[in-house]
Formats: structure tokens, C-alpha cells, sequence
């Protein structure tokens, strides 16, 4: 492989190296992470099947009492992820209207 080459290579790993970064730090793709790391956790640590099967056996009327219940005696690290998921959902329209509208850096930065 001639040096043109080699040089053309190291160069062009820079710039891709540069590209992810810009791209991984975007205020969007940050979010979306959260969301899927606390979606992810939240699924390690809760049996979805057995609590939409034990909610379906619940009167409409105790299922405030159910689903309180359930909260206060889970494992804190399962809060933990449902809080991550809850705050992404809530954050999510802030992130994408300063990302997009407020910042024009970031509003030129396309994402394909």
C-alpha cells in the first residue's frame, strides 16, 4: 500500500472519528439513550407478562390500590429505570425543540 493511501486511510478514520462524535453527543441521540437504557433496565427487572396478567385480574375499582401497591413494594432500582423512562418521555419535546429550533449549529446538522 503506497503512503498516499496509508495517509488518505488515517485521514479519513479522523474524520469519521469526528463525525460519531458530533453525531453521538447530539442532544436527541443523548435522549433517545436514556429512553432505551431505562426501557432496557425496566424489562431486566420487571416481569411485564405477570404484571399486565395480575392487572387483569384487578376491579377497576382497586386499581389505583393495585398499581400503588405495586410501586411501594418494588426493588428502588426498578423505580430508578420507570423514573429514567418517565423523564426522558417528559424531556424528550424540550430536547427536540432546543435541538432543532433554538441552536443553529445543531439545526443545520442533518441526520440521515
Amino acid at each position: 500500500m503506497s503512503q498516499i493511501n496509508k495517509l488518505k486511510r488515517k485521514i479519513m478514520r479522523r474524520v469519521y472519528y469526528a463525525f460519531a462524535l458530533r453525531w453521538g453527543t447530539h442532544p436527541l441521540v443523548l435522549s433517545l439513550t436514556v429512553f432505551a437504557s431505562g426501557l432496557y433496565g425496566l424489562a431486566v427487572m420487571v416481569n411485564v407478562a405477570s404484571f399486565f396478567r395480575n392487572l387483569g385480574s384487578v376491579r377497576v375499582s382497586q386499581l389505583e390500590g393495585f398499581v400503588t401497591n405495586a410501586f411501594l413494594h418494588t426493588h428502588f432500582l426498578t423505580l430508578l429505570f420507570f423514573g429514567l423512562v418517565v423523564l426522558s418521555i417528559l424531556s424528550f419535546n424540550f430536547t427536540v425543540f432546543t435541538a432543532f429550533f433554538k441552536s443553529p449549529k445543531m439545526a443545520r446538522m442533518q441526520v440521515a
